[in-house]
């Protein structure tokens, strides 16, 4: 720097020697050229560097921000993943839950039947005893609801709402600000028994007792060794009978006869006009919502033991 400035300066001197200025404008200039001149230099140099900084500065924060709105999108991302994820779990959990519930249910009545039809092979074959035994066998099931067309004849509705019991306020202070009550449905019900009908069969297939307890089964005996002599003909369980050692069960497919719909979907008057059908709802197959005035499917499933008499196997119930 020194070998810069100093020949600067003699070339300075030099000019302001020619110019034949007087001492007091020389030192004047002077001053300005070494004092004032290189502060503006500095000034305009830090001010560049300042506007550097400033600019760079800038452009950091930009990454930083961009950097940090990424990052904090990404938590938003994961976080919200393992929240829908853990909802998911808990929804499935408790989807298996009243899955594997519903189906244990339905394991114990059925082998509670089982239970039933050996107790039914150890009785003594007696009208009376059959006719007791199913007396005592009944189920409580939910009345059908009677259904409309809403007002504007594109869905049905119940004719009338349930009723509900009363409001069951909680005695816990604690659950004043987050009490959840769930009105009690009082569902219609009634007693139904669970065997439509109960014969005794010899080993030739004739029914030598038959007690009915439904229209839907004939109270005419017959042989039951043909098929069309069955409900709905359609049963063949006497070949399976044949095979059977003391104490084993029997227990048929469900059988009964196909009910069909022509409409699928929501059955009302439109859809009905729009295929060319008349608008008889109780004339197709029930459909839940879609249709539940329709006819119900009505099938059955025989349960069969053999009974044993004085150590042999004389028929079947």
């Amino acid at each position: 720097m020194k070998n810069i400035i100093r020949p600067l300066q003699r070339s300075i001197e030099n000019l302001i020697t020619k110019m034949s200025l007087g001492m007091r404008a020389k030192l004047i200039i002077i001053f300005v050229i070494i004092k004032v001149i290189p502060l503006l230099l500095l000034t305009f140099m830090a001010w560049r560097q300042a506007v550097r900084l400033g600019g760079e500065l800038n452009r950091r924060t930009q990454e930083l921000t961009a950097k940090a709105n990424d990052a904090l999108a990404e938590m938003g991302r994961i976080a919200v993943e393992d929240s829908v994820g853990a909802l998911n779990n808990l929804a499935t959990e408790q989807i298996e839950r009243t899955s594997t519930d519903t189906a244990k249910r339905v394991a114990d009545f059925l082998y509670e039947r089982d239970r039933d039809i050996l107790y039914a092979a150890g009785l003594p074959p007696d009208e009376a005893a059959y006719q007791h035994f199913l007396s005592s066998k009944t189920g409580r099931l939910i009345k059908e609801r009677e259904w409309v067309l809403d007002d504007a004849g594109t869905a049905w509705v119940p004719k009338e709402a349930l009723a509900t019991g009363d409001y069951s306020p909680s005695t816990n202070s604690e659950n004043d600000t987050n009490y959840h009550n769930l009105p009690r449905i009082l569902w219609e019900t009634e007693e139904r028994p669970l065997y439509l009908e109960m014969t005794y069969v010899d080993l030739n297939g004739n029914e030598r007792i038959k007690i009915t307890n439904s229209d839907r089964m004939s109270s005419v005996k017959k042989n039951v060794a043909s098929r069309l002599n069955t409900y709905i003909k359609a049963e063949t369980y006497f070949t399976e009978l044949k095979g059977l050692k003391p104490g084993e069960v029997y227990v048929s497919e469900v059988i009964g006869a196909y009910v069909r719909s022509r409409l699928i979907g929501m059955y009302t008057p439109e859809n009905a006009a729009a295929r060319g059908l008349e608008f008889a709802p109780e004339e197709e197959a029930y459909a839940g919502r879609e249709n539940p005035n329709g006819r119900r499917f009505k099938g059955i499933i025989r349960w069969a033991a053999p009974v044993v008499q004085n150590g042999v196997v004389s028929g079947y119930v």
